[in-house]
């Protein structure tokens, strides 16, 4: 058994004004997601595209967290899994991620409100939109892992392998391969082959 201590944290680090830039363009283009939902399902490029840096779960103990692509995102929202209730206004918050303790049951959830045109972040049903996102990833993943058999060296203290008191004998050794089973579009340039639809 594997026991996480951390949860995922995105690996591009930006700027403050980077990351208002990132969330503007996600916050205008998201009619062009929601009308364009069946075209984004259907291409696993637009499946995997990664909205920006802000769209991940992360918490630690537990797995399933890590980034939260389009598709997740739509098949999210379609369950009602990733919605929450704005309280503001009364319209939907599109959740795009999120982050806490399932022990604790602290942390939070974010994404943008349509009506009120900003992120906003919501502390209700954390592990709700934990267990949501880890059957998102689980079910539709990325990438894909196996066991590979390579020709490798196995070492022996006594010395008894090939060659005067080497210790190196030849041995079968397994390694973990990871393969990314699709190569994903830039979100910025799905949106323009989106907006062509139109």
């Amino acid at each position: 058994m594997v026991v996480y201590s951390r949860g995922f944290a995105p690996q591009n680090i930006l700027t403050k004004e980077e990351a208002e830039e990132e969330k503007r363009f996600f916050l205008e283009n998201l009619p062009v997601l929601l009308k364009h939902q069946k075209v984004v399902l259907d291409n696993p490029k637009y499946f995997f595209s990664l909205p920006g840096s802000f769209a991940f779960g992360s918490w630690p103990y537990i797995p399933g967290d890590g980034p939260v692509y389009t598709g997740y995102l739509l098949l999210g929202w379609q369950s009602g899994g990733l919605l929450e209730h704005c309280t503001e206004c009364g319209g939907s918050i599109y959740l795009v991620g999120v982050g806490g303790s399932p022990l604790s049951g602290s942390g939070s959830c974010w994404g943008p409100c349509l009506e009120c045109g900003e992120f906003k972040r919501t502390f209700e049903k954390l592990s709700d939109k934990m267990v949501c996102i880890a059957e998102l990833r689980q079910n539709h993943p990325v990438e894909k892992s196996e066991w590979v058999e390579e020709d490798g060296f196995e070492f022996c203290w006594g010395g008894g392998g090939s060659g005067v008191g080497s210790g190196l004998s030849p041995a079968k050794k397994k390694r973990l391969v990871r393969r990314q089973l699709v190569e994903p579009s830039d979100f910025r340039e799905m949106i323009v082959k989106l907006n062509e639809f139109d």
